[in-house]
């Protein structure tokens, strides 16, 4: 198996990162020129309320800046280290399958239930990522 191909999940989600930016970008513009949010709110986010979408969609942002950092070092690590497997490679799909589906959901409907399951299902298969990177690390 090629030790590339634990790389490619790495862009997906990168793309899915800088659209929900520029999305939450475009959506503070969009409530500043027409007046539901005061400019000065984004300075210290003190001055009135970011309208709920726009608020939903920053929070979603951090989302996507918190965890997914250790799965881009799990697969920079997996590479470097020529670790890769069939397993690892379908665990890191299987985890950015997670934030997509993740992202649909807490920018959509934003069902509870089924954002946790979501979520829990992409934590699940990170954690297995690093105890089976742990495991061929030792084993070197």
């Amino acid at each position: 198996m090629s030790d590339t191909l634990i790389l490619y999940p790495i862009f997906p989600l990168l793309a899915l990162t800088f659209y929900v930016l520029f999305r939450t970008f475009f959506m503070r513009v969009a409530a500043v020129k027409s007046g539901t949010v005061s400019a000065k709110h984004y300075r210290l986010y003190t001055e009135g309320e970011e309208p709920e979408a726009c608020r939903a969609n920053s929070r979603h942002l951090t989302n996507l800046l918190e965890l997914p950092p250790l799965f881009y070092i799990s697969c920079l690590l997996i590479y470097v280290t020529g670790i890769n497997s069939v397993i690892l490679t379908a665990l890191a799909w299987l985890f950015v399958l997670s934030r997509f589906l993740h992202s649909y959901i807490h920018l959509g409907k934003n069902n509870i239930r089924h954002r946790y399951r979501v979520f829990a299902a992409g934590v699940f298969s990170l954690m297995l990522i690093w105890i089976i990177s742990l495991v061929e690390i030792i084993r070197l």
